[in-house]
């Protein structure tokens, strides 16, 4: 086999409500998806603060995916940890700092964390929020507990698996995005809009410089809504939502007329949220303002979200996707894509180094 058609790792997105799998090879420069598979959780995790609680195991849902998964090569994995089991912290260093690690500690020890039981990754961002000094630098901090960490090693190899890495959503979607967009000296921009709420992730060259988590806009309130608006199971409501064109413009169908009606709060404050960051963004300066906005996740499934989106925002936003013929193989196994960018990128580290 030659090196360009290798598969990828195993990648894995663990997260409240499901875990994903997806795997890749690389053709000519480029990524297709080979196999990909999600199993829904029984009961999702709908705590806010899963990083304040003991771990929770995933192996019987990742013996499932990789059951309903049979084309997988391999046994190296990468995982994502649920967004909700992470910190997020930023701190400030002098712009000629080559080593923050102090400061790091220091902004751990303020909030009263303890470093020694967590396992951390840490990169520039913008000096954000600390008055944008010329003179500093911003750094982004992603941590979670050991126990957590390694409950999640512990599951992987327990179905079989060799665990290379555990990685943080940001990065995920940073490498995600630039797997389809090459744009140079032009601000990108990447939204997980998930189960239990959105991240929005500010690009530049491919790394992840501004992140925030956008209030109240988890995707389960929506589904939760239309299934009591419709009396429907939630399975069903989901379903609904993601065969349904509720999103103008859309057939003057009933069905269609009084979806929309339910889910318009859900998408007033996302774009109100969306809104704000862009706002903050351009305060701090107008190059910050993203060229185009890439969605992920179960809000990316909406038939005409990124058209709905794009008009209320005034800039281009799509919903994530690879080639046409990745996306019949999401589509045979009743998936589209832009669920699966965090795992597609997880897969895609077999070929690239961490900086």
């Amino acid at each position: 086999m030659s090196p360009r058609n290798q598969h990828g790792w195993i990648g894995l997105d663990i997260g409240a409500s499901s875990v994903k799998l997806a795997q890749v090879v690389r053709q000519g420069g480029k990524l297709r998806l080979e196999e990909a598979a999600m199993v829904v959780r029984q009961e999702g995790w709908q705590e806010v603060n899963l990083a304040e609680m003991a771990p929770r195991s995933s192996a019987d849902e990742l013996q499932t995916v990789l059951a309903n998964a049979p084309r997988c090569e391999g046994r190296a994995s990468a995982a994502l940890l649920p967004t909700a089991a992470c910190e997020w912290n930023n701190t400030t260093v002098a712009s000629d700092e080559t080593n923050p690690l102090s400061a790091i500690a220091e902004e751990f020890t303020v909030i009263g964390i303890d470093l020694r039981g967590r396992v951390f990754d840490y990169w520039a961002g913008l000096p954000l929020g600390r008055g944008g000094k010329t003179n500093q630098k911003g750094i982004h901090i992603l941590s979670t507990s050991c126990d957590w960490s390694d409950r999640l090693a512990g599951d992987l190899v327990r179905v079989g698996l060799d665990c290379r890495a555990i990685d943080g959503l940001p990065l995920a979607l940073a490498r995600a995005v630039g797997e389809v967009d090459r744009t140079t000296g032009k601000m990108l921009a990447a939204i997980d809009w998930g189960y239990s709420g959105a991240t929005f992730v500010l690009l530049d060259a491919g790394q992840p410089v501004y992140v925030r988590q956008l209030k109240q806009t988890a995707f389960r309130e929506t589904v939760s809504h239309v299934a009591e608006e419709l009396d429907l199971s939630e399975e069903e409501a989901g379903e609904l939502l993601r065969v349904t064109s509720a999103l103008p413009p859309h057939a003057e169908d009933m069905v269609a007329i009084v979806l929309e009606k339910i889910i318009e709060p859900a998408i007033v404050a996302l774009t109100g949220e969306l809104e704000r960051t862009l706002h903050y963004l351009q305060s701090i300066g107008k190059r910050l303002a993203p060229q185009r906005i890439y969605l992920f996740g179960g809000g990316a499934t909406l038939p005409g979200i990124g058209h709905c989106l794009t008009e209320r925002l005034s800039r281009e936003v799509f919903p994530w996707k690879l080639d046409a013929e990745s996306e019949e193989i999401a589509a045979s196994k009743s998936l589209a894509t832009c669920l699966l960018g965090p795992a597609v990128a997880l897969s895609a580290l077999r070929w690239k180094s961490r900086t």
